[in-house]
């Protein structure tokens, strides 16, 4: 987000891939992102307009039954 930063904490059958952000490789920054509760899971993924059914380490994700979150303004 622009003009603050965002801290989450997930919790309970956490997962995650974030493969695709090495900064080696690709860009690090998040331009487009979603947040979907599917199958008691939360997702939050760096794409937009997809279902995390085709989420792959294409992608970086993470999943897990609980989040919290936290604004920092800049």
């Amino acid at each position: 987000m622009w003009g603050c930063e965002i801290e989450m904490w997930l919790e309970n059958d956490v997962s995650y891939s974030t493969e695709s952000r090495n900064p080696d490789y690709e860009d690090p920054y998040r331009f487009e992102s979603s947040m979907v509760i599917e199958d008691g899971f939360i997702y939050f993924y760096d794409c937009d307009g997809i279902s995390p059914s085709k989420l792959s380490n294409k992608y970086c994700w993470f999943k897990a039954r609980k989040v919290k979150y936290h604004i920092i303004p800049d």
